[in-house]
């Protein structure tokens, strides 16, 4: 996760204007998508991508409670980053995108804490050392992410296709779409935190063919 997210970096930086072009930016929005993608993208793909890999690590082994805590903390120091960088500093855009990426390094930093912590007590592990890819390693990595990433892909492709035909309204129709996309990730976002929670219950007991419990957990 690290390594493509650093690839992910480095294609941003180098071919920033076609990624703008194709998100739908137009002359009004390009600067300031520019000034937040530099730093969520260009500096923070990495950070952003590690802290979601590293709650789904913790969370499979059972501890949801501090894989809620380690993105709740990100999100909450989001919030308080984002009026101080945007106005307190005046950054505009670079203060929001500069807000998400240090809310992304601090989550990422509470959960190696938590594994420097739990050393011996959890599976999960982060040295360099024991970065060592074999073909059955590989084989599952891309067995269970292909289908998840070709869903995401398909919600980023969406929105990018409805982005660039909105574009045409002006940059308050898709100042507007973007509001009314959060609010429906209200609701959408907590069913799918009571999905994830439950996942690794259901998972657990399925593996041990405890049918019974499993019902009892869905």
């Amino acid at each position: 996760s690290v390594i493509f997210g650093l690839v992910l970096s480095a294609a941003y930086l180098l071919l920033s204007g076609g990624f703008l072009k194709m998100l739908g930016a137009d002359d009004v929005t390009t600067c300031a998508t520019a000034d937040y993608l530099l730093w969520t993208v260009g500096f923070g793909a990495a950070p952003s991508i590690f802290n979601v890999v590293m709650a789904y690590y913790v969370r499979c082994e059972g501890a949801s409670l501090h894989a809620s805590i380690g993105t709740m903390s990100g999100c909450l120091l989001n919030i308080i980053l984002d009026p101080i960088c945007i106005l307190g500093l005046g950054m505009g855009a670079a203060g929001a995108g500069f807000a998400t990426f240090l809310s992304n390094c601090f989550a990422c930093l509470y959960f190696l804490a938590l594994i420097a912590v739990r050393k011996g007590k959890t599976l999960v592990c982060v040295s360099p050392k024991a970065f060592r890819p074999n073909r059955r390693l590989v084989t599952g990595i891309l067995g269970v992410g292909i289908p998840a990433s070709i869903q995401n892909l398909l919600n980023v492709t969406g929105m990018t296709v409805m982005t660039n035909a909105i574009a045409s309204y002006g940059a308050e129709a898709v100042a507007a779409m973007g509001i009314a996309q959060k609010t429906t990730m209200i609701p959408c976002y907590i069913a799918m935190g009571v999905s994830q929670g439950v996942m690794p219950l259901i998972g657990y007991n399925f593996a041990a063919r405890n049918a019974r419990r499993m019902k009892e957990a869905t």
